[in-house]
């Protein structure tokens, strides 16, 4: 994975990764430590406080550079 990261990077100068939501699948998990920045996007009124939590954690737990956030719906 690393390598097809570093071969992406080398051709553009901004590669936006999309992955599925980090609570049921951690392939964000994986994926966070190699990238530049994450994104977080939660559901507004949906997504529980609880959850939002957890999942910072969960990133800044595997060293992830927590950009910012989106809010949607």
């Amino acid at each position: 994975m690393h390598q097809m990261i570093d071969e992406a990077e080398r051709f553009a100068d901004i590669v936006i990764y999309d992955s599925p939501a980090v609570l049921p699948v951690s392939d964000a998990l994986l994926l966070a430590p190699y990238i530049g920045g994450v994104i977080v996007v939660v559901r507004t009124f949906k997504t529980p406080v609880k959850s939002a939590r957890f999942l910072l954690t969960s990133l800044n737990r595997v060293g992830a550079n927590i950009l910012g956030a989106i809010l949607n719906g």
